[in-house]
């Protein structure tokens, strides 16, 4: 049995690149680079595209966040 789960922007890309060859790190920098390229968007609470400086901060807790998200749905392996 198998259903389509929607996925948020960010959630679909890091799905994307969950190819096992990446630590957190690289994944952290490898959504750096997408959101950097104008490719995906990262906004804050208030709805406004992040700085530099805050994405910096934001993306490694957004990189947890949303493996964890992903493992609670049963999408992805624990590891």
């Amino acid at each position: 049995h198998h259903e389509v789960v929607p996925l948020a922007p960010f959630a679909r890309e890091l799905v994307r690149a969950l190819d096992g060859s990446r630590d957190r790190e690289a994944l952290t920098a490898r959504l750096r680079e997408t959101v950097e390229a104008g490719d995906l968007g990262a906004e804050g609470p208030d709805g406004e595209p992040l700085s530099t400086e805050a994405l910096a901060e934001a993306l490694p807790a957004l990189v947890e966040r949303t493996i964890a998200e992903l493992t609670a749905a049963g999408l992805i392996l624990p590891g």
